[in-house]
């Protein structure tokens, strides 16, 4: 029986970090997927401003709203992570 075991640790080794792999993927992909679609048409994530003397336009990272983005969508990560580990 020991023989065995040793002899399929391996394999269930490989499949156990590829399902864990496979699990953390989807824990990732539904968080930002929840996320980004919550942030719906208004995209925020860019200001648009008037250029000077009235020609062309300014466009400027809205780092506060990114940093909030990420913030949220890391959270959700994690809270689902530990949803997954629980089972």
């Amino acid at each position: 029986v020991l023989l065995v075991n040793k002899g399929i640790e391996p394999t269930l080794m490989r499949y156990a970090k590829s399902e864990t792999r496979n699990i953390a993927s989807i824990v990732i992909n539904r968080a930002i997927t929840k996320r980004t679609t919550s942030v719906g048409e208004n995209n925020e994530a860019i200001i648009i401003s008037p250029g000077e003397n009235g020609t062309g336009q300014n466009a400027e990272l809205n780092t506060d709203f990114i940093n909030r983005v990420l913030a949220e969508t890391t959270a959700q990560i994690q809270k689902n992570l530990r949803a997954a580990k629980q089972g």
